[in-house]
């Protein structure tokens, strides 16, 4: 179902968070604007995928599941639901605007990260635990 739109981020990824020892602090506003609730969930989803794939680190899965923990008691499951496949739109767009072409393996890259959107993202789109 349509959620009501909200004030997002539009842009919301982990270059825009930054640790201050006040707690953290989110940056870059210009792409801000009224939107479904769940497009930015899905965008952190797909850019911490793109973080861990780039950086060839493991336990994206752990750190999505750690992300998305914050939400679950507070957000209908739908809305987790449509941020699982704004993730997969988002993850394919970055495949292609991230991935830069002067990097040995951007063509294996690529294709992993689309691979990953193909299938919905990292993680099933299951909405418990």
């Amino acid at each position: 179902p349509k959620a009501q739109p909200v004030f997002t981020h539009g842009d919301f990824i982990s270059e825009h968070i930054w640790v201050t020892a006040a707690g953290l602090v989110f940056i870059d506003f210009d792409n801000c604007f009224l939107a479904d609730p769940a497009l930015d969930i899905g965008k952190f989803l797909a850019d911490l995928q793109l973080m861990y794939a780039i950086h060839e680190r493991r336990g994206v899965e752990a750190a999505q599941e750690a992300f998305l923990s914050g939400y679950r008691a507070h957000v209908p499951p739908e809305r987790l639901l449509r941020a699982r496949l704004y993730e997969a739109i988002k993850l394919a767009k970055m495949a292609a605007r991230r991935v830069y072409v002067f990097e040995e393996d951007w063509a294996s890259r690529t294709e992993r990260l689309i691979d990953r959107a193909a299938r919905g993202g990292a993680l099933p789109l299951s909405l418990s635990s």
